[in-house]
């Protein structure tokens, strides 16, 4: 028991505080990539654990959360105080450096790191829009590279247009990617065949697409029913990388 709570010590105190705290970043930027943001104080956001606030911020975070009093219970006794000790610190200045290096990847073709630096600067900070709005970016793009490969290129397509659902010049790139794989992007039954081959992959962003283009293009109670399906199947960070560029984009059909 003693080894459990200092593994729960290193390691869940940090992974709550810093969901619990880190502040969130609003900032602009325009389509294609966005220029490098820059922290002004390099401190926003950060977090010291020490005697005097633990049990205060322990407190504060778990009546957030849905426990019963027994899970209560074991998380308190747990999450003990550790004197002076820094527990963890997360600053702004680190998240943006993730969104700028994804910038940087992106500069030079390597849209993989960029969604792998994009996607880890959303987890930090689920509000940080700026991110999300280059991971829209980085995913059509990566769907350009692998053009030649259209079942890879659309399932990019798919994740860029599930975060800018809004955008043309990724709609477009949907249209003439399932063109090339024979089919009519205008045709109700064709969207829905690529839907139930998504959801058969377990891709639920792309069904969630395809499902969501059919009904733009007819109503159908049954369609209805399977985007609703795969929705409540989406991963939730998926649905806050959503949430997070919704709000850059102004855009409001979360579910449709």
């Amino acid at each position: 028991m003693d080894n459990l709570k200092a593994n729960m010590k290193r390691v869940c105190l940090p992974l709550l505080f810093v969901a619990a705290m880190l502040g969130s970043l609003r900032l602009c930027a325009a389509y294609k990539w966005t220029s490098m943001d820059k922290d002004v104080n390099g401190n926003v956001g950060g977090l010291v654990l020490n005697q005097d606030n633990c049990g205060q911020l322990i407190d504060k975070f778990l009546t957030g959360l849905n426990l019963d009093s027994t899970q209560r219970s074991f998380v308190l006794r747990s999450l003990e105080p550790l004197g002076d000790q820094v527990v963890h610190r997360v600053t702004a200045s680190e998240i943006i450096g993730l969104n700028n290096s994804g910038v940087n990847a992106l500069k030079v073709n390597n849209y993989e790191l960029a969604i792998e630096k994009f996607e880890t600067a959303i987890k930090l900070d689920p509000g940080y829009d700026l991110a999300a709005m280059n991971l829209a970016i980085a995913h059509n793009n990566y769907g350009l590279q692998l053009r030649n490969e259209p079942a890879a290129a659309l399932k990019e397509f798919h994740q860029a247009l599930f975060l800018n659902r809004t955008n043309p010049t990724t709609m477009q790139n949907v249209e003439a990617i399932i063109k090339m794989m024979g089919k009519d992007p205008q045709n109700f039954a064709h969207r829905v065949e690529l839907g139930d081959h998504e959801q058969s992959e377990r891709d639920f962003v792309g069904a969630f697409m395809e499902y969501r283009a059919a009904l733009q293009l007819k109503g159908d109670s049954l369609i209805k029913a399977k985007l609703h399906e795969v929705y409540r199947k989406l991963n939730p960070t998926d649905k806050a990388m959503a949430k997070a560029a919704s709000t850059a984009y102004g855009a409001t059909d979360q579910q449709d």
